[in-house]
């Protein structure tokens, strides 16, 4: 039996290295009787119990992602600790599904030619996660939440369709269901290209990937797109200025090429 202390962040973390546990031996038990023929059910792992004690002294306790945590900032210290103790437990737990399905992405990038682009901003940092729950005239509840881990999957159009699907077909055979999938390429009167797809597992827990084509993405983060947002936003929608812009926005985005059959992807 092995005891789990703390949130359910702690309880994750450890219950994955079980699996892992599990795992390589396996396939140490599968090379060992591979050669020789001998009976696999000699060997095997009874059982595991995995039971999650709560104690005065760790009941406080949040375990967090180490690599993630060092990328913070002091503000980012700072605001992660004025959130409620329940938001920094949910925050934690989200960031104990980050490890499998990061793996899963990269795994899926080399296997595809495809391209992981901004990985080190894959979880929403404590001074944007506060920001959006506190700071903005339209506050937002913490579990509705999608994006707090984030990742933007770089393909090529002649594959782009199939490759979302096998994104989709995999991560559901992991439990993760899409509950929310926008292709902007199909809306000619939005200035974006991309596909936002969103997923969410048995736990509740978000996850979204933003699928783009090499020119989708670097239209998106260009300098120009950029100031252009930035001069229709605080315009009056509707008004000749910002129809002027729009326009322009609009034309960066349709200078490019269109993923083969993206048509099709509505049938998801």
């Amino acid at each position: 039996m092995i005891e789990a202390g703390g949130s359910d962040s702690a309880y994750a973390l450890i219950e994955r290295k079980v699996n892992i546990i599990i795992n390589n031996f396996n396939k140490i038990l599968r090379s060992l009787t591979h050669e020789s023929g001998d009976n696999t059910s000699l060997f095997c792992i009874d059982s595991i119990e995995l039971k999650c004690v709560l104690s005065a002294e760790n009941s406080e306790k949040i375990y967090l992602n180490k690599e993630i945590e060092e990328s913070w900032t002091e503000e980012d210290i700072e605001l992660f600790h004025k959130l409620s103790f329940e938001e920094r437990v949910f925050y934690a737990d989200y960031l104990s599904t980050e490890f499998e399905i990061t793996k899963f992405l990269m795994d899926f990038a080399k296997i595809n030619k495809a391209v992981l682009a901004g990985l080190e901003y894959r979880v929403k940092s404590p001074k944007s996660l506060y920001n959006k729950l506190y700071q903005r005239v339209e506050k937002s509840f913490f579990d509705s939440i999608a994006d707090v881990i984030r990742y933007t999957v770089i393909l090529e159009p002649k594959n782009y369709v199939e490759q979302i699907r096998s994104v989709t077909d995999a991560l559901y055979e992991k439990n993760w269901k899409i509950y929310s999938l926008k292709n902007y390429w199909v809306n000619d009167s939005f200035p974006y290209n991309g596909v936002n797809a969103k997923f969410k597992n048995s736990r509740n827990y978000r996850i979204e990937i933003q699928f783009h084509t090499q020119e989708s993405f670097d239209v998106k983060m260009s300098e120009e797109d950029h100031k252009l947002y930035e001069q229709r936003r605080v315009l009056e929608p509707g008004c000749e200025e910002y129809n002027r812009i729009l326009q322009l926005q609009l034309k960066l985005y349709s200078d490019m090429e269109y993923p083969e059959n993206i048509a099709d992807l509505e049938k998801i």
